[in-house]
């Protein structure tokens, strides 16, 4: 009676497995094209790989059954699905995938992983979900450096893992530049090309006192891609339902809070900057005057609506903070007081952060007339 009870329980977990393959489903692999291209040459590889293209996913079936394939993105959304509830055979598949939706709308730019479901007669049911291992724990490697030499940013990854550069100053200072934007890397060596200079093309962020780079990773469900950000399809894309695919949540020790963000792993933004009045421009260089309002106003990208993602605006004279506040929309104004700096040539940097750990930054050389 006791060898049979288990036998029941046995047979009672394969019908409800719902985590990684093992006794139906073998070999699972999502690969692109064009990163493996990429990584074939060095330099190329230090460029985002994830471009739009041909993703092709195989996997083996040990028996025959009724099969369903996803490709879901990190919330569980599946944006398109194949061999829904088919009738398979035992064997090696494949499929291509371009990165579009079932609609054949262009995916908005993020992570997404394949999920495989095989209900057979005598096995039961079996999913792959690489979601059920351990995903999501903060990756920081230490060895992050800046070759001045070849213009590179040099770090290494003991484990796969989605990771951001940003460069700025420390100790509470101005963000200038995001060097890598989510980018999904492989575990060794990487080297990501960068200039040195700011956004705006007119600092040398390297050769400020306090510079430093910031490094953010987080490992990722095995199997999975990246597409290249759209902001302009982002948008579209989030407007429209889809169905869902039960994930497990991020597991394991020092888990990231990046993927818990409201709107999923959206682009870094641009903004502008203009002078609304006590500004007058002589030989290339902004002089001002007195009590300055600067308007800041987005020029790439797009603020999440639902839930209202919160924008908090910052104001740098020479890598020293003078404002921080939140504003309702944008654009949006910042006071700048000539009259509290000493007269002569001073760097402004207004910067823009977001509830969902997004930012943009803007540099303006400028000479200031100084307290009367």
């Amino acid at each position: 009676m006791k060898k049979l009870s288990c036998c029941i329980c046995c047979f009672f977990l394969l019908l409800t497995t719902g985590s990684r393959a093992g006794t139906l489903i073998h070999s699972v692999q999502l690969t692109d094209a064009s990163a493996e291209a990429a990584m074939a040459k060095p330099r190329a590889a230090a460029q985002d790989a994830a471009v739009s293209g041909e993703y092709t996913l195989t996997w083996q079936l040990t028996r025959p059954g009724r099969v369903s394939v996803y490709i879901c993105d990190l919330k569980g959304r599946i944006v398109r699905s194949f061999h829904d509830g088919e009738q398979t055979d035992a064997g090696t598949y494949s499929l291509s995938w371009d990165g579009t939706d079932d609609s054949g709308t262009r995916c908005a730019g993020g992570l997404y992983f394949p999920v495989i479901r095989i209900k057979s007669k005598d096995m039961g049911v079996e999913t792959y979900n690489p979601t059920a291992l351990p995903w999501g724990g903060t990756v920081l490697p230490d060895d992050v450096r800046y070759d001045r030499s070849a213009g590179l940013v040099t770090y290494t990854l003991v484990r796969p893992a989605l990771v951001r550069i940003r460069a700025g100053e420390k100790d509470g200072g101005p963000l200038y530049r995001t060097v890598t934007d989510w980018a999904l890397r492989s575990a060794g060596p990487h080297a990501e090309p960068w200039d040195g200079l700011d956004a705006t093309g007119r600092v040398k962020v390297t050769d400020r006192d306090k510079f430093n780079i910031a490094f953010d990773g987080f490992t990722v469900p095995e199997n999975s891609v990246m597409l290249r950000h759209d902001p302009v399809v982002s948008q579209k894309a989030r407007s429209t339902p889809a169905k869902t695919f039960p994930v497990f949540p991020p597991s394991g020790k020092k888990l990231a809070y990046f993927t818990a963000l409201p709107h999923g792993l959206e682009p870094d933004l641009a903004i502008a900057a203009a002078f609304v009045s006590g500004a007058k421009k002589k030989k290339n260089i902004y002089q001002l005057r007195g009590r300055v309002p600067i308007r800041l106003s987005l020029t790439r990208g797009a603020l999440g609506r639902n839930p209202k993602e919160g924008i908090e605006l910052y104001l740098y004279v020479d890598g020293r903070m003078i404002h921080e506040g939140p504003a309702q929309s944008l654009p949006a104004t910042v006071l700048l007081d000539t009259g509290k700096f000493t007269a002569g040539r001073h760097l402004v940097t207004l910067n823009l952060r977001t509830s969902d750990d997004r930012a943009a930054s803007y540099s303006m050389n400028v000479l200031l007339a100084g307290a009367k």
